[in-house]
């Protein structure tokens, strides 16, 4: 049976859709219609899964593919814009229901984090749909992580608690998976985002909206492998103060007085300012970290006052700028040949995806192998191989197969037995015991 679903409102999310549908068709039983409409039967989400089921439920009425949908009535395009091809196209295979079940770790995460919050409107914006005889919406702009601001209008947005929508399915029977309109949630008794901030920090909250809003519609977008280098090089050409020895704690410093400390607590929770350059190169860190240096370097290019001298200087005993020394600049990630001697690739192989970590650089091929170079005296050596992929395991297996025990496959191979006996899951005394004629 085809579900005939409006028609997407400016900036709508699915969520948001099937919210009015539901609304609507009060005879309908909610588990049933929700579990139709996605394949199973889920929470509302900014994101959205079983993509695949709603453009088959959905042909007669919109006739949007599954990225389509993807693309124009969740957040992909945002955590896209902030994320590596490979972990963006994963993302999307996982919506649309093309990622297999049993995915390879090595390979870029498949989910992506919005944060844990209830859903979120601006009143003017609401307002505005009445004044326009439109049926008043929720905004996907809106419910992007750390968002606490209208772009468009630069007032505080009003959220529904979690646990609100949570304990309302006795007065509104729509609410069971979190699937209702902003005219509820004023019913349900929706509070405005209040933290105490200066004006600065409310400029800031205020410049995080609007970048998010541009990622959000794919005006912004990073290179996240080269985005740690670009930050860095333009916190040390501001400052002198930010580009030595303790620009962690200056950055810290000026991250708490753009944003507040109140906000970040809220938003950023475990925020490490000693490596918060690396991490907002990496697909793993939280996406809002790389809005925030975003939002830091517009801050910074807008207000030079900032980072004037004053505000750093007893971090380095009262030393003049010109007297600090710049830490080296970042260097380009270097190119790096895969190892692996079984993957279909061949020798000289260049890998896919490299990544900087504090003092070492990390790297993973696409056929599993994954490896790490630590630095020294400003060169790369001790190569460590971290995760040795499927082709080695296969060819583990065969070797012992044709009867030859983990020690001499692991000297065989040069890897560590613990590793030869854990792809092999052996555990006791045989993985200790050599057999002579297997060299």
């Amino acid at each position: 049976m085809t579900i005939f679903l409006d028609e997407q409102m400016k900036d709508e999310p699915l969520f948001g859709i099937v919210a009015r549908y539901l609304e609507v068709a009060r005879h309908g039983n909610v588990d049933e219609i929700v579990k139709r409409l996605f394949g199973r039967v889920c929470r509302a989400s900014s994101m959205g899964m079983g993509l695949d089921h709603v453009a088959r439920e959905t042909r007669v009425c919109w006739g949007y593919s599954p990225g389509t949908i993807a693309r124009k009535m969740t957040v992909l395009q945002y955590f896209s814009s902030l994320s590596s091809p490979e972990r963006s196209s994963r993302c999307l295979k996982r919506m649309t229901g093309n990622l297999p079940s049993v995915a390879k770790q090595q390979q870029p995460p498949a989910t992506l984090r919005t944060g844990l919050h209830g859903h979120r409107y601006c009143k003017t914006c609401l307002l505005q749909d009445r004044h326009a005889w439109e049926v008043p919406h929720w905004r996907r702009c809106h419910q992007l992580p750390g968002v606490i601001y209208c772009h468009l209008h630069g007032e505080p947005l009003w959220e529904v608690p979690i646990r609100k929508i949570r304990n309302a399915h006795g007065r509104f029977y729509t609410c069971a998976h979190g699937y209702l309109s902003p005219l509820i949630a004023d019913a349900l008794g929706a509070e405005p985002i209040s933290l105490d901030l200066t004006s600065t920090q409310t400029k800031g909250c205020q410049k995080i909206a609007t970048i998010s809003a541009r990622l959000l519609s794919g005006e912004n977008a990073i290179d996240i492998s080269e985005f740690p280098r670009v930050f860095a090089a333009f916190m040390s050409k501001s400052s002198p103060y930010l580009g030595a020895r303790r620009r962690s704690l200056c950055i810290a410093r000026l991250m708490r007085e753009c944003f507040g400390d109140e906000y970040l607590n809220m938003h950023v929770p475990r925020l490490n300012y000693d490596n918060f350059i690396p991490t907002i190169g990496s697909d793993y860190s939280q996406p809002l970290r790389k809005v925030l240096a975003l939002a830091l370097m517009e801050l910074v290019a807008d207000e030079p006052h900032l980072v004037a001298d004053s505000r750093f200087s007893d971090l380095y005993d009262h030393m003049s700028s010109d007297q600090v020394v710049r830490l080296p600049a970042l260097r380009p990630l270097p190119t790096m040949a895969c190892p692996s001697v079984f993957a279909q690739h061949g020798p000289g192989h260049l890998v896919e995806k490299v990544g900087r970590r504090p003092s070492k650089i990390q790297a993973a091929c696409g056929c599993g192998m994954c490896f790490t170079f630590v630095r020294s005296a400003g060169s790369l050596d001790s190569m460590r191989i971290t995760r040795w992929g499927p082709d080695y395991a296969a060819e583990i297996k065969k070797l012992r197969a044709s009867g030859l025990m983990p020690a001499a496959i692991a000297r065989r191979l040069g890897m560590p037995i613990r590793t030869v006996m854990n792809l092999l899951e052996i555990r006791g005394p045989e993985s200790a015991t050599v057999d002579p004629a297997s060299d």
